[in-house]
């Protein structure tokens, strides 16, 4: 779905009385860590709206390498969880422009942010949203996860 389309049904959303809820990421490869952030983002609203970051600024944010998995792959992924209601994509190297475009009540991050040190954080007050946090993972990340598999293969113990 592209922003456009997404805004149009938060729009629609929030006639009804809904309450938008908004996170994002690159979610290059899906872990626990993911998961439990978007399950708590869907507990404070209605509508959950999750922004992907594209091919380009995943590798502008990542480095070379990155994203191991296609933006189109990411967003099928992230479509197929009962939480998640929209996922569009956008392609700015900070989250400001989709945040200003869907307008949240809330906008949820994982726990290893600082909300003060957060570009969206401005944009979230001026919509009138407010900003939470969803508890870490046991540290889970997918860099962590790259270097893992990285270590095993290295050492011979991975095929």
């Amino acid at each position: 779905m592209t922003l456009e389309q997404a805004c149009a049904r938060v729009e629609e959303a929030r006639a009804e009385g809904k309450v938008i809820v908004t996170t994002n990421g690159c979610f290059d490869i899906i872990h626990a860590g993911h998961v439990s952030c978007i399950e708590v983002a869907k507990s404070f609203g209605d509508l959950l709206v999750i922004g992907v970051n594209t091919d380009e600024s995943v590798r502008k944010l990542k480095g070379p390498g990155r994203p191991v998995n296609p933006l189109e792959e990411r967003m099928l992924v992230l479509a197929g969880l009962r939480t998640v209601d929209i996922v569009c994509s956008f392609a700015d190297d900070t989250s400001v422009p989709f945040v200003q475009a869907i307008k949240p009540d809330v906008h949820v991050k994982g726990g290893d942010y600082v909300i003060s040190e957060m570009p969206e954080a401005q944009v979230v007050a001026e919509v009138g949203g407010r900003i939470e946090l969803a508890p870490l993972v046991g540290g889970r990340s997918t860099t962590r996860l790259l270097e893992k598999i990285n270590d095993l293969f290295e050492s011979g113990r991975l095929p």
